[in-house]
Parts: structure tokens; C-alpha cells; sequence
């Protein structure tokens, strides 16, 4: 058996066979997901309102928080990424996040959320309830504090027979083990001679 070489980029294939294969190989190369729309993954420009996503909304994307004052954020699902940028005096939820969780120049903000890592740079009194799978990490940031993620939606939870919640859907969904918690295991990258940032 031999075999010819075809240039499949060609438009003057004249062997059938390879004219099929071909249109196989453009048809598999097709892109069939569903376009994304960034706003979509964003919430940013707000001040004095509450606003979130619901289950489902995001599915595993990266989202972005950015440029908010005094508003309350949430965000009832899995997500793969969160940034938040220049928040003042907000309230920020946020459902587990498999990756990194990264807050840069924000001020006055609770924040309560579940993520694979958290890292904070040139922040101020931010009053975090976490839940982290790596060390938490501050860097640039003072009058930090930390407390144990504590908190329940739908999908996050489920009540086991013995009256006691156990985290499994979205948090399973994150890649998220919820028996590695190192919320207060803070290191700081910026530490001031003396005292502590957090």
C-alpha cells in the first residue's frame, strides 16, 4: 500500500478521498462552544448597589470585580479565576474558586470566599473569611484580618444525616478538598519590623 501526500490546505485537491478528508478535518476544527461575552464575567463601575450571579452564571470562568464603592457583590458559583481591583467599603462574596483569588489597591472591604490560593497586594483593612487550599499571602497590604470561611447557598451544601453540612457541588466542581483549610497560615511577603500586617 502506498500513500500520496496531499496538501489538505490546497482548494485544488482533486483526489476525492482526500477532498473528504479534508472536510472531516475542517469540520472537527470547528469551534461549537458557545461565544463568551467578557461583560458577561465583570462587574465593574458600580457604586451603592447590590449586584451578583446566580448558579450557573459563570460555570468555571475567570471573573473580574473591578472599580466598585459601597456596593454588595456576590457570587453564588464555581469560578476559575477572580481578580478584584480598586474597591472601596464593598462586600464582596464569592463561591469557590479553583485558582487564584488576587485583590490589588482595594480598602475598607469583607470579603468571604473559598479558593486555591489567595494573594493580596497594596490593600487596606480587609476583613477576609476564607477558606484557602495554600497559605493566604499579603503583600504590601496592612491592617489585614482573617477569619474561617463560614457560609452556605443551595449548591455549595448539603446536609448530611447527622445534621452537619458538608460542601460538595461546587466546591467538588473547584477541585476544592474541604479538609485542607490553611486560612490562617497568613505569610507576608512585606513584613514590617516589629508588628504584623494581618
Amino acid at each position: 500500500m502506498t500513500f500520496k501526500k496531499v496538501d489538505l490546505w490546497s482548494d485544488k485537491i482533486q483526489d476525492t478521498t482526500a477532498r473528504s478528508v479534508k472536510q472531516l478535518f475542517q469540520y472537527t476544527l470547528r469551534d461549537k462552544r458557545k461565544k463568551v461575552d467578557p461583560a458577561e464575567y465583570t462587574i465593574e463601575n458600580i457604586k451603592n448597589e447590590e449586584v451578583g450571579r446566580l448558579p450557573g452564571s459563570i460555570n468555571g470562568q475567570q471573573f473580574i470585580i473591578q472599580n466598585c464603592e459601597s456596593s454588595k457583590i456576590y457570587l453564588f458559583d464555581h469560578i476559575n479565576t477572580v481578580t478584584i481591583d480598586d474597591c472601596t467599603d464593598c462586600s464582596i462574596y464569592i463561591g469557590p474558586v479553583a485558582g487564584s483569588l488576587f485583590i490589588r489597591n482595594c480598602k475598607n472591604c469583607t470579603l468571604v470566599a473559598a479558593s486555591g490560593q489567595f494573594r493580596t497586594r497594596d490593600c487596606q483593612k480587609i476583613n477576609t473569611f476564607l477558606y484557602c487550599q495554600t497559605k493566604p499571602i499579603i503583600e504590601s497590604s496592612i491592617k489585614m484580618k482573617f477569619g474561617c470561611f463560614q457560609s452556605n447557598y443551595p449548591q455549595l451544601n448539603v446536609i448530611s444525616p447527622f445534621n452537619y453540612l458538608i460542601p460538595v457541588d461546587h466546591f467538588k466542581k473547584s477541585n476544592l478538598n474541604i479538609f485542607n483549610n490553611n486560612w490562617s497560615e497568613i505569610h507576608d511577603f512585606t513584613p514590617v519590623e516589629g508588628e504584623k500586617n494581618w
